[in-house]
C-alpha cells in the first residue's frame, strides 16, 4: 500500500493495484464519517484525523479497536444502514460521508 498526500487536503490511497483519490477542499471541513475500516478506510482515517474529527464505522469490533488504538478517531461498531448507528455517529453534523465497504449496495 502506498499513500501519497498532495498538499494538505488531496489524499491518494493506492492499495492492491487500485487507486482512490479523495479531495477535501477548504479548512471548514471538521467532521468526517468513514464507513468501512479495511485497508483504505483505516489508512484514510489515519491521514485525515490529523486535521479533522473522524468517526469510523465498521461491523468488525476487532478492526475498530485496532483503528482507534492506532489513530485519534471515534470508532463505532455496527451496521451503517441502521438509523441508531448513524445517529450515534452524528451523521447530521458531518460534512463528508465516505463509504468504503466491500459492498456496493451499502456504499450507495
Amino acid at each position: 500500500m502506498v499513500i501519497e498526500i498532495y498538499g494538505v487536503y488531496n489524499v491518494t490511497v493506492k492499495c492492491d493495484g487500485a487507486e482512490l483519490t479523495f479531495i477535501v477542499s477548504g479548512k471548514t471541513v471538521n467532521d468526517v464519517i468513514i464507513v468501512g475500516g479495511g485497508k483504505v478506510g483505516s489508512s484514510l482515517a489515519g491521514i485525515l484525523c490529523e486535521e479533522h474529527n473522524i468517526t469510523i464505522i465498521d461491523t468488525n469490533e476487532s478492526r475498530i479497536q485496532t483503528i482507534i488504538n492506532d489513530s485519534d478517531v471515534k470508532g463505532i461498531v455496527g451496521n451503517c444502514l441502521q438509523t441508531a448507528i448513524l445517529e450515534e455517529a452524528d451523521v447530521d453534523k458531518c460534512k463528508i460521508f465516505i463509504a468504503l465497504t466491500d459492498s456496493d449496495e451499502v456504499n450507495i
